[in-house]
């Protein structure tokens, strides 16, 4: 990719984010979860690292986003407008992470970023909801495919980390990805990736040990009291419960099936987005941008592999409107919660028949066919 092109794809990125979220700033549709990264940048301004996991605060993201924004927002202010660097930021990501894959055309590139920014779960994350975070980590996921077809391994590692410090829930995208790590790369990898999350989270681990652990394992394991969106979960604990632990145990099923398997890249990527698919139709507290990640990767796998540009789109819009419609009532046994439950449920088939499926492709990575 020339430099000119670089230019010119950087540019319309942030300008198509920064206006779109500009205008969603002066209509006053944010939501109240910004202050969540707001509470948590003014305690690092101070300096008072022991404050930013207080007892009681609603404090449950990594400190990797607070500690990214801080300095701009310590020297230009405004961090709604930081939250549009950050989706500008990851439409880059994004785009250039495709590129690196094969989607070798600047325009396509282009398309691709502004398509994601697009998807309605990216677009109440960013916009609505004040989660720059989902969406940042969910592109980094991408760009660490990117950097283990190009076999840059420590790269990878690095990325995976800083994906993490933004939102412990990719987690469980990351143990597929992890898992087709060349033998010989494998502990240098692992050793980086755990050596950046344990730097940067020691200060507020060591500070407030308790309330760092509640923090981190919120998203992993427990189970949101608020359910906007009820599901055929909702109301029911023993059940709801099984919505943060069976992505969890699918992930390690998928990792272990990509470590015996070693699947292409394409496969790959389903493999990376099924548990947030599985995570997507169990979590009954169905917040739309949670399924930020999913939608991500399975945009990124569709249209990078086969150059399919309309499934996902019209997939994404429509369990958009089945989520609408679900949130307006009818509780869990009604009509839409029911309906909700069926579309994910076939597209966690699908996904799982279109990654048995591609595990068949000839793999880019030339290290994966290695013992």
């Amino acid at each position: 990719m020339r430099g000119r092109q670089v230019a010119l794809l950087a540019a319309g990125c942030v300008v198509f984010v920064i206006v779109v979220t500009t205008a969603a700033n002066r209509a006053h549709i944010y939501r109240s979860d910004g202050f969540e990264i707001q509470w948590m940048i003014h305690y690092i301004q101070k300096g008072e690292i022991d404050k930013v996991y207080r007892p009681g605060a609603w404090r449950f993201s990594p400190p990797g986003m607070p500690l990214l924004l801080a300095l701009p927002v310590t020297i230009f202010g405004n961090l709604r407008q930081w939250f549009a660097v950050v989706g500008a930021a990851s439409a880059l990501v994004v785009a250039f992470s495709a590129w690196s894959m094969g989607l070798r055309s600047i325009v396509r590139c282009a398309a691709l970023a502004v398509l994601f920014v697009l998807m309605p779960p990216i677009i109440d994350g960013t916009i609505e909801w004040g989660h720059p975070t989902d969406v940042l980590a969910a592109a980094l996921l991408v760009a660490a495919i990117a950097f283990g077809m190009n076999e840059r391994w420590l790269w990878f590692g690095a990325t995976i980390a800083v994906a993490i410090l933004c939102r412990q829930i990719v987690v469980i995208g990351a143990l597929p990805l992890i898992a087709l790590v060349p033998a010989g790369r494998r502990l240098r990898t692992a050793a980086l990736l755990v050596g950046i999350v344990v730097v940067i989270s020691a200060p507020f681990a060591l500070s407030q040990k308790r309330w760092f652990y509640k923090a981190l394992t919120q998203n992993l394991f427990r189970v949101e009291k608020f359910q906007p969106v009820p599901n055929v979960f909702s109301g029911h604990d023993a059940l709801a419960f099984i919505g943060r632990e069976v992505p969890i145990i699918v992930a390690v099923i998928v990792a272990v099936w990509v470590l015996r398997t070693r699947p292409g890249p394409y496969a790959w990527t389903l493999a990376a987005a099924l548990p947030f698919v599985v995570r997507d139709v169990l979590d009954p507290a169905g917040f739309l941008y949670y399924a930020v990640p999913s939608v991500t990767l399975l945009l990124v796998a569709d249209v990078v592999f086969n150059r399919r540009w309309w499934l996902v789109p019209a997939w994404a819009y429509l369990r958009c409107w089945i989520h609408w419609g679900a949130s307006t009532g009818g509780g869990p046994s009604g009509i839409w919660a029911m309906t909700l439950a069926l579309f994910e449920g076939l597209t966690i088939a699908y996904v799982a028949r279109e990654m048995l499926r591609g595990r068949a492709r000839k793999a880019r990575i030339r290290s994966v066919s290695q013992p």
